[in-house]
């Protein structure tokens, strides 16, 4: 893994999710790695079998097993999109982190896609407007 990790330019690592006889398959692109540029956004996609090949993009995948493997900033977006106004240990909770890793993660993007409250004893926490792109 690290030969090819060290050797490489550009790295997209494709995650799946599919059960056996299921009609429908959940994949992402997620961009790891780019030695000339920025990261580009995770790309989620839904492709349904029941009537021929459809493939249909997503905002957030709507599989929890490719969601977990998003980075943790999209993952505290999705879990902000549907309740806002989130301390750091329900963020934390609902995704299945490490309090101090999702605080991290908040401090790092305040200002940038995430905004605080001011409380400091239970701070929560909120998506800036336009932060998800899905606002104009």
């Amino acid at each position: 893994m690290a030969q090819w990790w060290n050797q490489s330019r550009n790295y997209w690592e494709l995650i799946k999710d599919q059960t056996p006889t299921q009609k429908q398959v959940y994949i992402a692109l997620r961009h790891d790695k780019s030695n000339d540029g920025e990261l580009h956004e995770p790309l989620a996609y839904r492709i349904d079998f029941e009537d021929g090949i459809r493939y249909y993009s997503e905002e957030n995948s709507s599989s929890e097993i490719v969601n977990a493997e998003m980075p943790v900033y999209k993952q505290i977006i999705q879990v902000l999109q549907e309740t806002p106004n989130q301390t750091v240990n329900n963020i934390a909770d609902v995704i299945n982190k490490d309090t101090k890793h999702v605080s991290n993660e908040l401090r790092k993007n305040e200002g940038k896609l995430f905004f605080g409250s001011n409380d400091k004893r239970n701070r929560t926490w909120s998506l800036i407007q336009g932060a998800d792109n899905s606002w104009d």
